[in-house]
């Protein structure tokens, strides 16, 4: 029997307990795992501790049976992809160190029967999320929120109003309060009687390069870059690149065919038509075509809003930015194209933008890291002392995030040390691990752990706006680079045209309906979300009331207009959300909390 996509690729849940506490059957814990959890399950005891994992990937284990191990993801030797025997063979030698050693995406079960321990360790930048939930003396670890199966009754507040400020958590919490996601660069241990983590690596930015020619910097990033697609390329699955017309995906594709002569690649894009000159998908288009790969541009929406609102719920997990192409890739698959590719994508840590940061909110909005402020013209639509709150609890948290990079004094470190800790794990990994990779594998070459590395020590002054990166992608393929670079899509378009349709006040009308009655109403009332529709037709001009005509007055200077974020000296300022944006927001946690209440039944 095929299990759900938004389970993931690999999907896996493991109880630990003291011996004796996990579920006996007839219990309700016993009967939900037997009727919702259809994936091969193994059982067995390490000292103290007692484990049942049911798991689709692999379990590993020596002809002596040391050592357990429950490996999700991938890793890689310095000039290939590894093997699931030499992982054994290093677990052997290195016990519950082994995560600190490997380059790669992945999660690590490491059961050791030498030492009587039980670890799970995550990778340095958190790529692949773990859900913990711990009730009474089990911990249940799961791949997906969609296997843990207690039903949690209270929001956590401060998730809650980053969700709707920023469409993202600040951290590892997630929207119900006894689930957290496990930390980066972490090995926890369990115990009968508690749980520990340490943290095997620290990242720090100390500009240790501050002396060296930028012009020798600049060759061993290119160096690096060539060497960390290289170990990436699959000996035999199919390879893919998601290509746009920026620098990031633009670098690997140089790396692969003017570097590393690879003849084969099928690159892709996606975009809403028509696709106008300019547009990403068409820049990318001519890049492959000059690099003389083959390329594909697939639509990013087809007309059915429920199927994107719902795939976002249910894939989201609730801890994702809402995907405005959440159905792209199940498309690829249906096209023709197998599951088992790899697909590179140019996710990378090279700097971000080259704002002028004086102030720490300079630094906050520039991530952006906001508070409610970029909702104030909610406060109408909610109880004041429910915005109130909520608005104290995220301030709270953007204090405590400053706070934890306050040894640094110039402002642009502690801009790109956020970008690592907050923006990489919590907005762009989560989307590749849960709307790419139950559909295609995923690998971003240019968050190589090497490469990651060597940025720590590059000076501030070749980060800020990705200065040495970009200096080492035109060295790559100087002809690749020669042109404009893409200023964005067209999704603001489509949303236009299907919202404003009849099929559009349909389908919002329905999804409303459907997702009554969760958690946020308390927060937000049932019918917040038709409030949001009707004011984005005004932003949109579909009402010729004095109302409409005085918000799309407010809106239409950061609602309606292309992005220009980031592409002066300006110090950045905190961009409002409009009814449009939290729309989806909200509609998408409804959805998700709808129906992991109808999963997730068995009461704490």
């Amino acid at each position: 029997m095929n299990q759900p996509r938004h389970w993931g690729r690999e999907p896996f849940l493991i109880l630990i307990g003291a011996k004796g506490s996990l579920p006996e059957q007839k219990t309700p814990l016993a009967s939900w795992l037997d009727q919702k959890i259809n994936l091969p399950q193994t059982r067995f005891t390490v000292g103290p501790l007692e484990l049942l994992i049911f798991h689709k990937g692999p379990l590993l284990t020596d002809p002596g049976q040391n050592v357990h191990m429950l490996f999700s993801g991938r890793f890689y030797t310095p000039d290939r992809p590894g093997k699931h025997e030499e992982l054994l063979d290093l677990g052997l030698a290195k016990g519950k160190t082994l995560a600190a050693a490997l380059n790669g995406s992945f999660t690590l079960l490491f059961a050791d029967h030498r030492a009587e321990t039980v670890t799970m360790a995550t990778d340095r930048i958190n790529s692949r999320k773990v859900f913990h939930q711990k009730v009474g003396s089990l911990h249940f670890l799961a791949s997906s929120i969609w296997l843990l199966p207690f039903w949690e009754t209270k929001i956590n507040e401060t998730v809650l109003a980053s969700m709707l400020a920023n469409g993202a958590p600040l951290d590892t919490s997630t929207l119900l309060t006894g689930v957290k996601l496990l930390e980066k660069a972490s090995i926890y241990t369990f115990e009968p009687d508690r749980l520990t983590r340490s943290r095997y690596l620290r990242f720090d930015l100390d500009n240790a390069y501050e002396n060296e020619n930028p012009g020798e910097l600049k060759n061993e990033l290119k160096n690096l870059i060539i060497q960390a697609v290289k170990r990436r390329i699959p000996q035999k699955s199919p390879l893919m690149l998601s290509l746009s017309g920026g620098y990031d995906a633009t670098a690997i594709l140089a790396a692969l065919r003017y570097q590393l002569k690879v003849d084969k690649v099928k690159c892709f894009s996606y975009g809403y038509p028509p696709h106008k000159h300019g547009s990403d998908e068409r820049i990318a288009a001519r890049l492959a075509s000059r690099a003389g790969y083959e390329h594909e541009i697939c639509p990013s929406f087809e007309g059915d809003l429920t199927d994107i609102f719902e795939a976002s719920a249910l894939s989201g997990q609730g801890i994702t930015r809402f995907c405005n192409e959440p159905t792209v890739f199940k498309a690829l698959i249906q096209n023709g194209h197998s599951q088992d590719s790899v697909m590179m994508v140019g996710d990378e840590y090279m700097g971000w933008n080259d704002g002028k940061l004086i102030t720490d909110k300079h630094v906050l909005h520039s991530l952006p890291i906001c508070g409610l402020e970029t909702l104030g013209w909610m406060r109408q639509h909610m109880e004041e002392d429910v915005f109130e709150g909520l608005k104290d609890l995220l301030e709270q948290r953007r204090a405590e995030l400053i706070r934890e990079c306050s040894s640094m004094i110039n402002t642009h470190d502690r801009k790109d040390f956020l970008y690592l800790k907050q923006r990489i794990p919590h907005v762009i990994l989560p989307w590749r691990q849960f709307f790419i990779e139950p559909y295609l594998q995923v690998d971003h070459p240019l968050l190589d752990h090497e490469i990651l590395e060597f940025m720590s020590h590059v000076p501030t002054g070749l980060r800020r706006g990705k200065e040495l990166f970009k200096r080492a992608a035109k060295s790559l393929a100087p002809s690749l680079f020669l042109g404009p670079r893409a200023l964005g899509g067209t999704t603001l378009n489509y949303w236009q045209e299907a919202l404003a349709s009849p099929k559009g006040r349909e389908e919002i009308e329905g999804l409303s309906q459907k997702s009554r009655g969760t958690l946020l109403d308390q927060y937000l009332g049932e019918d917040l979300p038709l409030k949001l529709y009707e004011l984005t037709l005004a932003a949109y001009g579909n009402t010729k009331s004095g109302f409409g005509k005085s918000f799309r007055t407010r809106l239409k200077k950061w609602d309606l207009s292309p992005a220009k974020k980031y592409r002066s000296l300006k110090s950045p300022s905190a961009r409002p959300v409009g009814p449009r944006v939290l729309l989806k927001r909200v509609l998408m946690l409804r959805l998700f909390l709808k129906t992991l209440e109808r999963e997730n039944t068995i009461k704490p």
